[in-house]
């Protein structure tokens, strides 16, 4: 992040853990594509000032034993 300095306040990183059932999660899924689809440019339409930007998600069935608050 360091090489982007300025991006700081708007660059993130999270990780969570949530309950949800196969279905929610196929809906949160599809949910986080659509968001990404809505941000897709074609070459030509992206501002001169935009950046590739990595965006990463991992959505499944956390395999051990999650501690409760």
């Amino acid at each position: 992040r360091h090489r982007f300095a300025d991006w700081d306040d708007a660059a993130m990183f999270s990780s969570s853990i949530t309950h949800l059932t196969k279905d929610e999660l196929a809906r949160f899924t599809q949910e986080y594509v659509e968001l990404l689809k809505r941000y897709w440019r074609e070459p030509d339409e992206r501002p001169p000032d935009a950046k590739p930007v990595a965006a990463m998600l991992s959505a499944f069935p956390w395999p051990g034993e999650v501690d409760e608050p």
